[in-house]
């Protein structure tokens, strides 16, 4: 029976060894993207493909693709800021809220804020 016991807790042990070094070799400095501003024409083509982003018209367009090209900016600043935070910061990057205006953003925030007045009843 002891030696049952050993060898229980020797196992436990191990697993928990293991699980450390998992854990440890997970803990490496994130890869932070930094997008120059001259291939934001090619980032949004792409983004449009990846998102599979469709737009009224033209205008439309044109008015997603600033608000794209405002987030870049906002990105490369915020990833610039987690460097200096240390490797565990956040990682910022494209999402498939990077076309969005700051309208939708608010009319987005709004709808948390005041759910509609039948929420969670059946």
């Amino acid at each position: 029976m002891r030696s049952v016991i050993v060898l229980l807790i020797l196992a436990i042990v191990i697993l928990a060894l293991a699980n450390a070094i998992r854990i440890g070799q997970c803990q490496t400095e994130p890869k932070r993207v930094f997008y120059d501003l001259k291939d934001a024409p090619a980032l949004f083509e792409k983004f449009i493909k990846d998102y599979k982003k469709h737009y009224k018209n033209a205008q439309d367009k044109r008015i997603h693709y600033l608000a794209f090209v405002e987030s870049l900016v906002k990105i490369n600043k915020n990833n610039e800021m987690s460097i200096k935070e240390g490797p565990q910061s956040a990682v910022f990057g494209i999402s498939n809220f990077s076309d969005w205006t700051d309208e939708e953003f608010h009319r987005m925030a709004d709808g948390l804020k005041h759910p509609p007045s039948n929420w969670g009843r059946k």
